[in-house]
């Protein structure tokens, strides 16, 4: 009979171990950043970063999906309307219309900033800074630092071959 109440006891311990760890795993909150990329155009210390924002976007609404468990068109249409959740509330049911409510309160939480864009130069540090304040938001705050490259030299015309840089 003791043997019996020990192994419920170790059990019981085990399923509810098991539970506390599924449950902090499945509330942790994910990175939108991940492989989002920036592209550099112009010539180094006159360049512009460009994030890729649909990318961004994309990755937000995979996030809001899996976390109030939207079905593949709500999915689909919120990536195509661009995170705007109000759209589509006219034709949503109720609970999806919930749903659409939380996405849109997330969204106007999410704070997505750069610390330069412009007049950028090989070398220079761009770094994306994301940051969230509700805590039922299920982006991750975060900053990723990118290493501008690959902008050329510009040179002035006439000056080409005495190697006079501008």
């Amino acid at each position: 009979m003791r043997k019996g109440m020990k192994l419920r006891k170790l059990l019981l311990i085990a399923v509810m171990a098991l539970s506390v760890v599924m449950i902090s795993a499945c509330s942790q909150k994910k990175s939108v950043l991940d492989d989002v990329k920036v592209k550099y155009e112009g010539y180094s210390g006159h360049g512009i970063a460009d994030l890729d924002s649909k990318k961004l976007n994309s990755n937000m609404v995979d996030v809001f999906s899996k976390k109030l468990k939207l079905d593949d068109y709500l999915t689909e249409k919120l990536k195509s309307n661009e995170l705007n959740a109000e759209a589509l509330e006219s034709e949503a049911t109720s609970d999806e219309r919930d749903k659409l409510v939380k996405v849109e309160r997330w969204v106007k939480d999410t704070r997505v900033r750069v610390n330069k864009a412009q007049n950028l130069k090989n070398g220079d540090k761009y770094v994306v800074t994301i940051k969230t304040g509700d805590k039922e938001n299920p982006i991750k705050s975060e900053s990723k630092t990118y290493t501008v490259k690959g902008y050329r030299q510009r040179y002035c015309q006439g000056f080409e071959r005495s190697g006079i840089r501008i």
